[in-house]
């Protein structure tokens, strides 16, 4: 997952104009979006029950196990372990 520096020095553009024209057009910013795919993407990780919260989250690049599983409830309105109850026995 890119930072959003990254991609503004790979589109060649202003940080400043390439957010703004970002949020003009999607909605929301770009951080937010790059922390949703992060989310959605740790929604497979959650798939093998013999991976951890916290690896995930370390995997993922959060500070901390709490501060993924905050950003994840934001989206899912659950923490990550009752969505991987859900998952795993339906």
């Amino acid at each position: 997952c890119q930072s959003v520096e990254a991609i503004t020095k790979e589109f060649n553009y202003s940080h400043a104009y390439l957010c703004r024209e970002f949020k003009k057009h999607t909605g929301k910013t770009m951080v937010q979006c790059l922390n949703e795919s992060r989310i959605i993407y740790s929604t497979m990780l959650l798939l093998d029950p013999k991976v951890s919260i916290l690896e995930i989250a370390m995997r993922l690049n959060y500070s901390s196990q709490s501060a993924y599983c905050n950003a994840f409830k934001e989206i899912y309105n659950m923490s990550p372990r009752e969505w991987q109850k859900v998952q795993l026995n339906s």
